[in-house]
């Protein structure tokens, strides 16, 4: 239940300039204590928090914050991403194609130390509401009704 996928945004996997801003994330990353590694074809960034891994898409002026894993046989429904979507505005939740769980959360962010402080403070919010989109899984595993 806990296998994760690969983000499902396609970027074009040709070469593509690094931008400044993905090199000072993966430095501000590492300066918060989290691992963090740059694509070397793109402005993706690998890194992990709450024991998931998730990657981090910068698009020069925001980055996104995304999460895929395999649900299995868990139940969760479109319906129960509807309503932790309602209860958690902070990150959207949904089921991708092949009924994967996928989480995401966007972040307005520059490359300056003003940005610094808010691109921490997403970062993390983002960590929090992994523990909290896990626990929300596990809760599948237990017997309830689920509407």
């Amino acid at each position: 239940m806990s296998d994760q996928v690969e983000t499902p945004y396609t970027q074009d996997e040709t070469q593509v300039e690094i931008s400044p801003l993905s090199n000072k994330l993966v430095e501000w990353l590492q300066e918060a204590g989290y691992r963090a590694k740059l694509a070397e074809n793109n402005n993706r960034i690998y890194s992990g928090a709450s024991g998931l891994n998730f990657v981090i898409t910068n698009y020069d002026r925001s980055v996104q914050f995304y999460m895929g894993m395999s649900i299995g046989d868990s139940g969760i429904r479109e319906i129960d991403c509807n309503r932790y979507n309602r209860e958690w505005r902070f990150v959207k939740t949904y089921l991708d194609a092949d009924g994967d769980l996928c989480v995401e959360m966007d972040c307005f962010i520059d490359d300056n130390d003003i940005y610094k402080n808010v691109f921490l403070s997403s970062l993390a919010l983002w960590d929090a509401s992994l523990g909290r989109v896990k626990s929300w899984v596990a809760s599948f595993g237990s017997d309830r009704s689920k509407d």
